[in-house]
């Protein structure tokens, strides 16, 4: 079940996570995703759909900063936040 607001107001959402694996690109995984979330959102009536990318490539350290950004898919924007 979906919760609801204190408004009775019903809040729909769909996060997708996705894998940033050794050998492919960060870009590429992203350009990939944003039209498969849109996909999900539309189907399923969400009002937000946020991608969350795990980057698994070597050479990466906790040290490094995640990041946020803005997307178009769908006629609807995506947030996109990664590590």
């Amino acid at each position: 079940m979906f919760p609801h607001l204190p408004d009775g107001c019903e809040v729909r959402y769909v996060i997708e996570c996705k894998v940033v694996r050794p050998g492919r690109g960060l870009e590429g995984v992203v350009t990939e995703g944003i039209p498969q979330s849109a996909t999900y959102v539309d189907a399923t009536g969400a009002q937000v759909g946020p991608s969350g990318l795990f980057d698994l490539r070597t050479g990466r350290t906790w040290s490094e900063p995640m990041f946020r950004r803005e997307e178009a898919g769908g006629g609807r924007a995506i947030t996109v936040s990664g590590t």
